[in-house]
């Protein structure tokens, strides 16, 4: 048992405190030929749990969030920092293209122009302060 065999076999032993219950179920009911090192459990977990894996999200799928027709900027500014949330470690430039990228409002889009801001931060006070005179406007 020694050498890289009993290194893996070491590991699967420690995976055990790890596992899920469905996992650990799995892992009881698995036929003893089908692992034999660390290669074959990674290549049989992963071909038994690969459908139930939910797929982390990146810069891309954040900037598909589009501000929908009707929808106020603040409402989608909502919709837009719940989303964010879920994707934390996106850089703030990928974060502020999106979101110019992703809202309707064009006035807004040149503001960010001439007021470039380099952080999240940054764009959320421009567009908290341009939304906040929309809605001015809107009860007038």
């Amino acid at each position: 048992m020694g050498g890289a065999r009993g290194d893996d076999r070491a590991i699967i032993r420690q995976l055990l405190l790890f596992l899920s219950d469905t996992a650990l179920r799995w892992l009881e009911e698995l036929l003893s030929n089908q692992v034999h090192d660390w290669t074959d459990l990674v290549r049989v977990f992963e071909g038994n749990f690969k459908g139930t894996y939910i797929r982390s999200s990146n810069s891309w799928d954040l900037s598909k969030c589009k501000q929908k027709s009707g929808e106020t900027l603040r409402e989608y500014t909502r919709r837009f920092s719940k989303q964010r949330t879920e994707l934390p470690h996106i850089p703030d430039h990928d974060v502020i293209l999106a979101f110019v990228s992703g809202t309707a409002y064009k006035d807004l889009v040149s503001e960010l122009g001439r007021n470039r801001p380099q952080t999240v931060d940054e764009l959320m006070d421009i567009v908290a302060n341009y939304a906040t005179g929309e809605e001015a406007e809107a009860r007038r």
